[in-house]
């Protein structure tokens, strides 16, 4: 299921950078990934992350994204 989440998790990515955030912010935010692996992750559609990174990016843009709804609305 990594391999699903893992799209998901792209097209969650580019809709947040459509708000300003940019690979480093996002790295600060998250806290243990590097902006380097994130940009990777975005533009290497077979680069997968470690199951750590994985876990924090995915938890980080689901909570982000929860917030960005409520405010939309």
């Amino acid at each position: 299921m990594k391999e699903i989440e893992s799209i998901k998790m792209r097209k969650d990515l580019a809709r947040l950078k459509e708000y300003g955030f940019t690979d480093s912010s996002i790295s600060r935010y998250v806290g243990n990934i590097s902006d380097r692996a994130i940009r990777e992750f975005l533009s290497m559609e077979n680069r997968m992350l470690s199951n750590k990174n994985h876990k924090c990016l995915k938890d980080w843009i689901e909570k982000t994204i929860t917030v960005i709804n409520e405010i939309e609305k």
